[in-house]
């Protein structure tokens, strides 16, 4: 369980480790965005996060291939369809719930939650055979909506897998060969984020900074630390980034 946070009040250099991928992002958009923790679904805050010192587990998070090969996926078309999908999904089980509600059939949240990310139909349909005919029409129209749904959403997500995986074999050849692999970024002391503490932040020890998606920005990058297989390899100021960056681009769009 992730900790209450803190205001940073106090202005502090703050380090990141990206995919060249967000860092070709960063470069072209002026903005530290994030992936919006799509590699992980039980992150809940959707910030962008930063460390107070460059260890291990920090350059980790960079090197990390799977976590590479899901931020390079984030625009696919699969992806965004998948989205689209699952969104499509939660709209129509709100609707069936609210018919269940509206018929006095109880439900528990757990269920429910499972629901509406496309899971225990059977067992919600069969609650419905059980009270509630009022609605029988309207249940019938909205399961058979929502079980299309769910099935273009499986095979969206099988697809969307199988890309992953001719992505990942496809990076780990190059990876092989390619002058680095990573990249972290060391900003000018900064403040405004909210600092988590205690054993239950996840991702940077027992301290780590998050601030909105957007809120840091390219002018707030002092250096970036290139890195290669979880070595410092050299680094680099900010505004030699863009002229980097194209020496490296077939690296940097992979990633």
């Amino acid at each position: 369980m992730i900790c209450d946070g803190r205001p940073m009040h106090w202005p502090q250099v703050l380090y990141r480790s990206v995919s060249l991928g967000e860092l070709q992002h960063i470069t072209e958009t002026g903005k530290i965005e994030g992936g919006g923790s799509i590699f992980n679904p039980f992150e809940t805050r959707r910030g962008v996060f930063f460390a107070d010192k460059i260890d291990a587990l920090l350059i980790g998070h960079g090197e990390h291939l799977p976590r590479q090969v899901t931020y390079a996926l984030r625009d696919h078309p699969l992806s965004r369809r998948s989205d689209f999908l699952a969104d499509r999904i939660v709209r129509r089980a709100d609707l069936i719930l609210s018919l269940m509600k509206a018929d006095g059939i109880l439900i528990d949240d757990w269920d429910a939650g499972d629901f509406r990310l496309g899971f225990s139909r059977s067992k919600v349909r069969r609650m419905t055979y059980k009270g509630g005919y009022r609605n029988r029409h309207a249940y019938a129209r909205n399961f058979g909506a929502y079980r299309r749904l769910v099935k273009a959403l499986e095979w969206a997500g099988a697809a969307y897998d199988c890309e992953w995986q001719r992505l990942h074999a496809e990076k780990v050849q190059e990876r092989r060969s390619a002058p680095y692999t990573s990249a972290i970024l060391a900003t000018h002391p900064v403040s405004g984020g909210t600092v988590y503490e205690g054993p239950g932040v996840s991702g940077h020890g027992d301290r780590e900074y998050c601030f909105r998606p957007g809120q840091l920005t390219l002018g707030h990058i002092s250096q970036v630390i290139w890195v290669r297989n979880h070595k410092l390899m050299d680094r680099c100021d900010a505004a030699e980034l863009p002229e980097r960056l194209m020496q490296l681009r077939p690296s940097a769009e992979s990633f």
